[in-house]
């Protein structure tokens, strides 16, 4: 099951930073139009990156709390799957570890927060006059 859930952990934290990534170089226009008004570089990237954090945030928490929560229930109304002869518990046994619910919110916030740092940079260092350019 560990292998499984590492699996899992791996394929969302792809998601995470493809969405992450996607969505900032979907703005490069936009991250020139802020550009060219004044913004520093660094205000950009501050800016994006706070944008990316905050939407990959709201998905994280809204899973934990509602993985957290389906799982508090299980573990407290075991689930009844198959008969009692065939097995000795025929219920679905669940236990939540808050201490793997806190290293999730941990890890999912240091990739939120480099999946968004990382392309916020890379399109900030653009040149405004290159990316407001029609092709």
């Amino acid at each position: 099951i560990g292998t499984f859930l590492g699996l899992a952990g791996i394929i969302a934290a792809s998601s995470i930073l493809t969405v992450l990534t996607l969505l900032v170089t979907q703005k490069k226009r936009d991250i020139a139009i802020l550009r060219a008004i004044g913004f520093s570089g660094k205000q950009t990237v501050r800016t994006f990156t706070l944008l990316g954090f905050s939407l990959a945030s709201v998905g994280v928490l809204s899973g934990v709390v509602l993985g957290t929560g389906i799982g508090l229930y299980i573990e407290a109304n075991p689930l009844k799957l198959v008969q009692y002869e065939i097995y000795y518990d025929p219920s679905l046994p669940a236990l939540v570890d808050f201490g793997l619910v806190f290293a999730v919110l941990i890890v999912s916030a240091l990739i939120a927060w480099l999946g968004s740092y990382i392309p916020a940079r890379t399109a900030s260092e653009i040149r405004p006059s290159d990316a407001l350019r029609v092709k």
